[in-house]
């Protein structure tokens, strides 16, 4: 079973937000970057789709791509997670 986020698109499609898990989690995915890459990209240009993307294809050419795209168990743990946190959220904005 696929997890809820993954039908789910992105407020606004123009701006990353990472401030929202399973937004982050889209994003990463749609990248292909990792959270911390992501984040540390957010950070270096802002929120832009198209400039998060230019930094991350620099930082790949510079770095090599191993580190950037997550095996397949590696992906299915962090659905998992997303999963939790999907459900984690849910409880608390129904309390």
């Amino acid at each position: 079973m696929r997890p809820q986020h993954s039908n789910r698109a992105p407020a606004d499609a123009q701006r990353v937000n990472v401030y929202e898990p399973w937004e982050e989690l889209y994003w990463g995915e749609k990248l292909r970057c990792t959270s911390e890459q992501l984040r540390a990209a957010v950070d270096a240009v802002g929120v832009s789709v198209a400039d998060v993307k230019a930094y991350l294809d620099k930082s790949k050419r510079s770095h090599g791509s191993l580190a950037v795209h997550p095996s397949p168990s590696l992906r299915h743990q962090m659905s998992a997670q997303a999963h939790k946190l999907l459900a984690s959220s849910r409880v608390h904005l129904f309390q």
